[in-house]
Formats: C-alpha cells, structure tokens, sequence
C-alpha cells in the first residue's frame, strides 16, 4: 500500500498474547528526530498558544486553553505549494520570498520530492549509508505523496519520527482552535503508534477546491501532535461500560456531580471553572490525582 493512502506499511512486531488492554501506562515520554539537518523540529503548542487565541480565552477558559496547548506543532520540512487541477494534483517547491519553482504533476509511483535528500545523507556515518539508501531508495525521499485514488489527497512527509513510551501512540490532527480559509485544506486525523513505528511521521491533507493554489511554509506549522493512550482507541475499550438515558434515572453519585457543578456554572464569576478545577486536584485523594 502506498504512504499515500495514510496507513503506514510496516506491521507491528508481534508478540505471544499481546493485547492492548495490557500494554503499560506511563508519562508518554516523547522524543522527536529530523531526518534532514535544517528540517524544524516540533514545537510545544503553548509555546504558540497566545497567537492562536483571544486574550480572554487564554486567561478565563482551561478546557479551551489546554486543548489548544496539549502537545507539539509540526512543520513542512521545506517549503511547497500544491494545486489540485482537472483530475491530477501538481506540485511546486518554494523559496522563502514565496517565488515558486517549476510546477509538475503527481502521480502514483511519482511523489513531489524533497531537495535535501543528498545534504542529509552526507551527514550519515559511511558505514550506515549503503543501508539507509536500500531503505530510501535511490531518488531520495519523498515531500508531497499523492493518493492515486483521489487527486485532491496526499501526504506530508514531515521527516520527522517519533517515539513515544509503550501504551502510548501520536495523534496527528490539525491544529485544535485554529481555522484555516475556506479556500485552502483539511488536515486528516491519523492515530500512529509510536511505540513501535519508526518511520517519518506523515500528514494527510485534503485539498478543497480545484485551480486554487494552496502555500505550505516551513515557518508555518501543519499539523498537531498529541499524545494518547493506546487503550484509550483499542477495540476493547470501543463501548462505554455503564451510563443511563434520561436525567430521571440518574443514581445518587451521577445526580449529586451535575447539580454540584451546574450550581457552580449558575452562580459563579467568570473563571469558575479554573478555580474549581484547582480546588479539585488540591483536595482529589492520592487515587484520583
């Protein structure tokens, strides 16, 4: 299957009984590697939050302030611009004054190619070389991979790989909070487990109207990263384990949380809801934190 598709190939290595459910929970322990030596690496979402968001939201509203902070941007590797013509996707480089080079067209078998391939495999010990050109290839790595079956999708690759501790994959998603013009993409969530996953991390994009040129700037990040539980997605955990239609049918510990919280939402200054929360974690037994 090609990258194009968004499912990475290569299958997890296997183990005798192994099952999600039983898989260890840890801090996500997340490291980042670039294959290409000027490549930007990702960036924690707060270092950025104050110019994705309102002043006020930042200060007044947790649930939308860590949901925009909770985890790292991801970047192009290099600058490029695509534009979905006809029944074909075509693809240009980009220098940093938004000059385009020669426009080509993708296709299968034929992706957008990123020009650093040469500048980072001269990096690369010589005895490793012959190994990572096998894995490669010999025309260098891929930028844009189109989708053979839908001209308006392909892939980023982001060059970047990411490891994170067992029981935890990488979420990758478009940046929570922040629309992008009407005229331009979708970035498609994809759920990786980095546990185990080794390759460049990829971004499906879906492009939404034809003849419009769409800019992706190295400065300018793409994607969100955010780290999950595996158990958290396992078909195992697909179906909740309990709960009731109908406020009337709410037992005792159900009714006593909504009230006690509503009352508090009804009755409060604006912030009520960081100050509960603070209120909480202090006086949560151990158990709970």
């Amino acid at each position: 299957m090609s990258e194009a598709t968004g499912c990475p190939e290569a299958a997890p290595p296997a183990a005798a009984g192994s099952s999600r459910l039983r898989l260890p929970l840890t801090g996500p322990e997340v490291s980042f590697h670039h294959f290409f030596p000027d490549g930007p690496m990702p960036v924690p979402a707060r270092e950025i939050l104050r110019d994705l968001l309102p002043a006020k939201a930042v200060k007044r509203c947790p649930p939308v302030t860590s949901g925009s902070s909770f985890g790292w941007l991801l970047f192009p590797p290099t600058s490029f611009a695509v534009r979905w013509v006809r029944d074909g996707l075509e693809f240009a480089l980009m220098d940093d004054d938004g000059r385009f080079g020669s426009w080509e067209v993708l296709d299968s078998g034929r992706p957008g190619r990123h020009p650093g391939t040469e500048a980072a495999l001269a990096g690369v010990p010589e005895h490793r070389r012959e190994e990572l050109r096998e894995a490669i290839g010999d025309e260098g790595v891929p930028l844009v991979d189109p989708n053979p079956a839908d001209p308006r999708e392909f892939q980023i690759i982001t060059g970047v790989t990411v490891r994170t501790a067992p029981g935890w994959a990488s979420l990758v998603r478009p940046i929570p909070n922040l629309p992008v013009p009407p005229e331009t993409h979708d970035v498609v969530d994809g759920l990786v487990e980095t546990a185990w996953y080794g390759n460049g991390l990829p971004v499906m994009v879906r492009l939404r109207v034809r003849d419009q040129v769409v800019r992706f700037a190295q400065s300018t990040p793409v994607a969100a990263i955010q780290p999950v539980p595996v158990a958290a997605f396992a078909t195992e955990n697909a179906r909740a384990t309990s709960g009731v239609p109908g406020v009337g049918s709410w037992g005792d510990d159900e009714w006593e949380r909504f009230v006690t919280t509503r009352r508090q939402r009804q009755d409060a200054l604006p912030g009520s809801y960081r100050r509960a929360m603070h209120a909480y974690h202090r006086e949560a037994p151990a158990d709970q934190d």
